[in-house]
Order: structure tokens, then C-alpha cells, then sequence
């Protein structure tokens, strides 16, 4: 057992030993049930960046040296240009768009920006997570300054310069 108190026969590890054939194995065990996101400030999500991924991209591997944008996310993600490894795996688009139920959550003003544009602007490969529009059974968890540029400003309060406050 593990912290998770899972058997280990019920963990499915994506790596390079293993991606090139998930998208079958996916299929022969009728899909994803569940998928949990986030979002990068960019419009990422599961390792899919702008400029690199495409909508119709299954599970795959992107070599460090795709294009600058790989390379420095992954400078960024591992901490320093010495540990930056060969290249990663992230399930695509059409991957994660088969699963029946998909949960983002974003948290932070940092966020804000990216939210308003990928879930209230157009469906482009320049936001990937914009393609999460699409999926009918699709959750969207904000909490309030990941959501501050799509919620309606409060009501100012104006008070008469002559009020009395108790």
C-alpha cells in the first residue's frame, strides 16, 4: 500500500517506457473517467504549450529542444538549465478531450488574465485550455482572483457627504 492506501496494480504511470501506446490502452479500457487540470498563465495545461500543441495531438513526446517556449518551460520547471531533461510526455488535446469528466482549477490574479481569454475568448491553438470550451461535461473552480476580470465589478457604495456613520 501507499499513502493513497491504493493497491499498486490500480496506478497507470505515464513515462517514456509507456506513452507511445496510451492512447490504445485508453481506448481498450473505454476512456478516461476523470481528468483534474490546471492552467499555466500562457493557456497551458498537461505539458500543452502554445506554439507547440495542436488540437488534434494525441499522447506524445516533445523533445527540450522543439522550439525556445519547451526549453524554457522546462528550465522553469525543473529549476536550472543543468537538469532540463531530453524532452517530456504530455497527453494532447484529443486525449484529455476524451475524458468524460474534466475539473480545471486556477487560483490567483496571476490567473486572472488567462481565464478571461482561454474560457470567454475564441477557441485558438494560441490558448490551448481555450479548447476545454468545447467539452460537455467541463468544471471550471476559480477562486475569487482567478475569476476577478469575468465577475461583474461590485456595486459602488456611495455615501452622501452629509451622512452620519455610526
Amino acid at each position: 500500500m501507499n499513502p493513497a492506501e491504493m493497491p499498486v496494480y490500480l496506478y497507470h504511470r505515464l513515462d517514456l517506457s509507456n506513452w507511445d501506446t496510451l492512447d490504445e490502452r485508453l481506448a481498450q479500457a473505454n476512456g478516461l473517467d476523470f481528468m483534474l487540470l490546471g492552467i499555466g498563465s500562457d493557456g497551458r495545461y498537461a505539458g500543452n504549450l502554445p506554439g507547440v500543441t495542436k488540437f488534434e495531438d494525441g499522447t506524445r513526446y516533445i523533445p527540450s529542444e522543439a522550439n525556445d517556449q519547451v526549453y524554457a518551460a522546462l528550465v522553469h520547471s525543473v529549476g536550472s538549465e543543468e537538469k532540463v531533461p531530453a524532452g517530456y510526455v504530455s497527453m494532447g488535446p484529443k486525449t484529455i478531450m476524451s475524458a468524460k469528466e474534466i475539473v480545471m482549477i486556477a487560483f490567483g490574479k496571476k490567473k486572472a488574465n488567462i481565464i478571461k481569454e482561454a474560457f470567454f475568448g475564441p477557441i485558438s491553438e494560441d490558448v490551448p485550455a481555450s479548447i476545454l470550451q468545447t467539452h460537455p461535461n467541463f468544471t471550471l473552480l476559480l477562486d475569487r482572483e482567478a475569476a476577478s476580470e469575468i465577475l461583474p465589478m461590485p456595486a459602488a457604495t456611495v455615501t452622501p457627504a452629509n451622512a452620519v456613520m455610526s
